[in-house]
């Protein structure tokens, strides 16, 4: 039986440093040992899956388009470093207290809600509970049954 299973991980300060406000690629730097980390997650046949809040872009400081680029080169660094694998990035650009109106929203994407990991399993028709998630030190590797079931 093949189990369909992923770890859902945040992008700053679990993969790369956590700049405040991070805009740009040539701001991405990696973590020690994270693209070895997401590569033995790759060969233990996980779905690895980013899920972050990006309210640079509710700021009206990037757009979803500039965002993508710092993601997609997140994925070379990642390739280069370790053959590292992400399998996809999701985000959340609103915020309820936005600048920008049209992100102005109250959602259920914006973790620590759940959102955005319904989306990825509904996507990749994973089961969520033999999936984990780690994002920011408060939320550390979770199973996913422990949190929301």
């Amino acid at each position: 039986m093949n189990i369909r299973r992923a770890i859902f991980l945040d992008r700053d300060g679990v993969i790369i440093r956590d700049i405040d406000l991070l805009t740009r690629p040539d701001q991405v730097e990696l973590l020690d040992h994270a693209a070895q980390a997401i590569s033995t997650l790759n060969q233990a046949d996980y779905k690895v899956i980013v899920v972050s809040n990006q309210t640079v872009i509710a700021r009206g400081l990037a757009s979803e388009a500039q965002v993508n680029e710092v993601n997609e080169w997140l994925r070379v660094l990642l390739l280069e470093q370790a053959g590292a694998k992400i399998d996809a990035f999701y985000i959340c650009p609103h915020h309820p207290n936005a600048t920008l109106p049209a992100y102005r929203i109250d959602c259920d994407c914006r973790k620590p809600f759940p959102g955005l990991l319904f989306k990825a399993a509904k996507d990749f028709d994973l089961e969520l509970e033999h999936s984990f998630y780690d994002w920011r030190p408060h939320y550390r590797y979770y199973r996913w049954k422990e949190s929301w079931l």
